[in-house]
């Protein structure tokens, strides 16, 4: 880092420690920071950003934990509806039922143990569900996007699973068509020994709502559940033997594993600043900043009043952006958001800034807000900092979520499971206020 770069670092720090004191302070900083003969003011701006929602098409899906099924019908977002594709291995290897004529099937039943929910109005809930075969392979070490799964990908549309539906209860149980599973139990010896040709032979399984095309508006209910405790239980006996007797199929969890979302809510995207922006988690629409107006807008104030933007040193640059409540409901606002923006694949990653601790990104209830803390992105656009800053301008607020790593240590990433929405104020409402100093 040049000397300059070091010295505004240390400017900014001084900053924050006056504007965070309980006691009134002169707005200068001195000795420790600067040359005696040097005075620094500390000033204030505020910016009115535009604000639009945009139409996002795809965005990464693979999960080798959370599975999710349903629909949910919105007067403004319109129909969202969710499936999931997911492998399944024999328990062990090599097991044998026995000889054909000797084997009799009472039933095979894919159980499904519902860990959350979203939920809309749910009286009368009634959703048929349907499981199909995959009609292609999965590949490892691939990522899936939630518009990966195609028609083509599922044999005909015919159903692998008889009639169920399902009226809001903690377990789902879904009967394996009898035919089909026979097909399973008799899969040859090699195709029994070898998970590699098993997969070759059974691909995979689409779990999907039926019917989202009857949904009522304001109806609907999307359940999540744990990949790693769903199974499937074939229940049989020997024609010599009355005793039940078990064997069991679990989801594959080494392989790319996915959800399969669609969303109606892209009418509302708008490419101009407007009073209202949606926000939908997932594939559906995302609010859009473009901070290459940002940055110009800065610049122009402070060139207007005569200022060097070389000598600018932000102490703080918050992003504050209000939900439209009570038109909105803050039930179904994500908790967290972050900025992201689309990386060099096309795919979608997140700001820098969202590690530091001084972020934010949480909702504020009883402010009804969101706000950001982007000292550090929007410094960089003038200290031509490198290190770990971001270079993209066009961003979109997204919902994103933290868990841990086998060392303890918490993760952050961008929500690829559950359903989150809201609507937001947009322009005039939308503020960016910069707490700054110019070097002397």
């Amino acid at each position: 880092m040049n000397s300059r770069n070091l010295k505004i670092f240390f400017v900014v720090i001084g900053i924050a420690s006056l504007l965070n004191a309980c006691v009134e302070v002169d707005k200068t900083l001195g000795l420790d920071f600067v040359p005696g003969n040097a005075m620094i003011d500390v000033e204030q701006i505020e910016f009115t950003l535009p604000i639009s929602t945009a139409k996002v098409d795809s965005v990464l899906t693979s999960s080798t934990s959370v599975g999710a099924v349903g629909w949910l019908n919105q007067k403004l977002f319109g129909l969202f509806t969710a499936g999931s594709v997911f492998r399944m291995l024999p328990y062990s290897l090599g097991f044998d039922y026995g000889k054909e004529e000797d084997v009799k099937l009472d039933s095979a039943v894919l159980t499904i143990y519902v860990a959350s929910r979203t939920q809309l109005d749910t009286t009368s809930l009634s959703q048929p569900l349907s499981l199909y075969l995959l009609d292609r392979d999965l590949a490892y070490s691939t990522s899936y996007y939630s518009n990966t799964l195609k028609p083509d990908d599922h044999l005909s549309m015919e159903k692998v699973s008889k009639d169920y539906t399902y009226k809001g209860e903690d377990t789902i149980r879904i009967h394996l068509d009898g035919v089909f599973a026979e097909k399973i139990m008799f899969a040859t010896e090699e195709e029994r020994a070898n998970d590699t040709l098993f997969l070759q032979k059974f691909k995979g399984f689409y779990l999907k709502a039926e019917n989202s095309e009857t949904v009522g508006e304001g109806k609907g209910q999307v359940s999540y559940f744990d990949l790693t405790s769903t199974y499937l239980t074939f229940t049989y006996h020997h024609a010599d033997n009355d005793t039940a007797r078990y064997f069991y199929y679990f989801i594959e969890q080494s392989t790319p594993n996915f959800n399969v979302y669609s969303h109606s809510s892209g009418s509302l995207s708008n490419s101009t600043s407007i009073e209202t922006v949606y926000m939908e988690g997932l594939a559906g629409v995302k609010p859009y900043i473009n901070f290459d107006w940002v940055k110009d807008s800065i610049e122009n104030r402070l060139q207007q009043a005569g200022k060097d933007i070389s000598k600018l040193a932000i102490s703080k640059a918050e992003l504050v952006v209000p939900v439209d409540y009570p038109t909105s409901s803050l039930d179904l606002c994500p908790t967290p958001l972050t900025l992201a923006y689309k990386d060099t694949t096309d795919a979608f990653t997140f700001l820098t800034d969202t590690y530091f601790d001084s972020f934010g990104g949480a909702l504020n209830r009883s402010l009804q807000q969101y706000s950001f803390n982007l000292t550090y992105y929007v410094q960089g656009f003038f200290n031509n900092q490198t290190l770990y800053h971001t270079p993209a301008r066009d961003m979109y607020l997204y919902p994103i979520y933290s868990t841990y790593d086998s060392y303890g240590s918490e993760v952050k990433l961008l929500e690829r499971n559950y359903y989150s929405c809201g609507i937001l104020k947009g322009a005039p409402d939308v503020k960016l206020k910069l707490t700054y100093t110019m070097l002397k």
